[in-house]
C-alpha cells in the first residue's frame, strides 16, 4: 500500500543527460528538483500545485526520461 505526496513527482533518466540539461527542462516546465538519487538515476520534483499529471506527462516526453510517476510514500 502506498500514498501519494501531493505536488511531488519522480523521474528516471538516461545516463547520457547531462545535469544542466535536466535543470532547464524541469524549470521549462514550471517544476524544481528537490532531490536527486544517482546512484538510480531518479529526480524528485517539486511540481505547482495539483499539476502532477501534466507534469508527468509533459516530462515523459522528454527523451532522456525513461519513466515519470507521482511520488509516493511505501507502507510496509
Amino acid at each position: 500500500m502506498s500514498e501519494i505526496i501531493p505536488n511531488q513527482i519522480t523521474i528516471t533518466v538516461t545516463d547520457e543527460v547531462s545535469a544542466d540539461e535536466i535543470i532547464s527542462t524541469v524549470l521549462k516546465h514550471n517544476c524544481k528538483i528537490i532531490k536527486h538519487l544517482p546512484i538510480i538515476k531518479v529526480y524528485v520534483i517539486s511540481t505547482p500545485s495539483g499539476q502532477e499529471n501534466e507534469a508527468i506527462e509533459a516530462l515523459k516526453k522528454e527523451p532522456f526520461v525513461t519513466s515519470a510517476q507521482s511520488n509516493r510514500i511505501r507502507n510496509l
